[in-house]
């Protein structure tokens, strides 16, 4: 049985990586759904507390892969790891929560997502 390398665990490139595709392709798996794979913040509270944002569910950038979860371009990583799921046979599902964003301290309420509802006048 083959394993995935101790550096890529826990990154786009484990998930797509041969050891691991076999591994779900021996279970059978078609299709799987990823948390939160989009850029985040850690809360100050888990900060101070030497922790971490896990879960994903404090968006920052919707459309821009977390680069922790990449060893160098996360975009080509994720794309990469995409595409080989897909060649695979695997759809990939986005777990998108777009009312948790990363609002909930002083510093991220400057980074607020706010809709308009006016269209810029031009003159």
């Amino acid at each position: 049985m083959k394993t995935c390398r101790q550096g890529l665990r826990g990154t786009y490139g484990g998930l797509s990586s041969p050891a691991m595709i076999d591994h779900l392709k021996r279970l059978g798996v078609t299709s799987i759904e990823l948390l939160p794979v989009h850029g985040l913040v850690d809360d100050r509270m888990l900060v101070e507390k030497k922790l971490s944002n896990y879960w994903g569910y404090n968006t920052l950038s919707f459309f821009a892969p977390e680069p922790r979860y990449s060893q160098d371009n996360p975009l080509d990583g994720f794309r990469t790891t995409v595409a080989r799921l897909h060649d695979a046979g695997i759809e990939v599902m986005l777990d998108v929560v777009y009312n948790h964003t990363a609002e909930a301290t002083k510093w991220a309420r400057r980074c607020r997502f706010e809709v308009s509802t006016t269209l810029p006048t031009t003159g």
